[in-house]
C-alpha cells in the first residue's frame, strides 16, 4: 500500500512540519516583524513532501476520523471550491496548475486518507477503513488482525534499528 501511495509524485524528498505552527507558537520582533523564535516543536516532524499536495482537512472544522458519508461528500464540495479558488490563484499568478490539481487527486484516488493514517496514528483503524474501500486497493486484502500486524511492523522496526551502525557503534 505505502508503494502504491508514496512513489509517485515524492521523488523522496522530505520535508519539515508543523502541526501545531500559529500565531501562539511564533514570537516576531516588534520592529522587524521578523520571525525570532518558533515554540512548541512537539508536533513537528520529517516526512514526504507530498504531505503537501493533500487536501486540508480543517474544511470542515471536524476531523476526518469522525466524519460520516453526508461529511465525506460535503468536504468533497467544499475541496472542490477550494483548489477552484486555487486555480484561479495560480492562473493569477502565471503559474501551472499542478498543486491544486494534484490536492484534488490526492483526494480521489485516496492518498489524502492514506497521509492521514501516516500521519494520526491514533486512529489509525478508522483512518485505514477509508484506504482499504479504495478501487486500488480492491486485489489486496487487508490484515485481518489489525494488531497482529502492527506488533510485526513494530518487531521489524526494532530489528532495523539493531542493524544500524554509526562510526562503528550499533544504533
Amino acid at each position: 500500500m505505502a508503494g502504491h501511495f508514496t512513489s509517485r509524485d515524492d521523488k523522496n524528498d522530505h520535508k519539515l512540519f508543523g502541526d501545531d505552527i500559529r500565531f501562539g507558537n511564533i514570537l516576531v520582533d516588534k520592529e522587524t516583524f521578523q520571525i525570532t523564535a518558533v515554540l512548541d516543536w512537539e508536533f513537528w516532524y520529517v516526512a514526504p513532501a507530498q504531505f503537501l499536495n493533500s487536501p486540508p482537512p480543517w474544511l470542515m472544522l471536524k476531523e476526518p476520523w469522525e466524519w460520516d458519508q453526508n461529511d465525506e461528500e460535503e468536504y468533497k464540495v467544499k475541496l472542490r471550491l477550494y483548489t477552484k479558488i486555487m486555480e484561479e490563484e495560480e492562473e493569477a499568478s502565471g503559474q501551472d496548475h499542478s498543486f491544486s490539481c494534484l490536492m484534488q487527486r490526492y483526494m480521489d484516488d485516496g492518498t489524502f486518507w492514506y497521509n492521514l493514517a501516516v500521519r494520526e496514528s491514533f486512529c489509525l483503524p478508522q483512518l485505514m477503513k477509508h484506504c482499504w474501500a479504495l478501487k486500488t486497493m480492491q486485489g489486496l486484502e487487508p490484515p485481518s488482525d489489525l494488531d497482529s500486524f502492527l506488533n510485526y511492523k513494530m518487531d521489524q522496526l526494532r530489528h532495523r534499528r539493531g542493524a544500524i551502525v554509526v562510526n562503528g557503534n550499533p544504533k
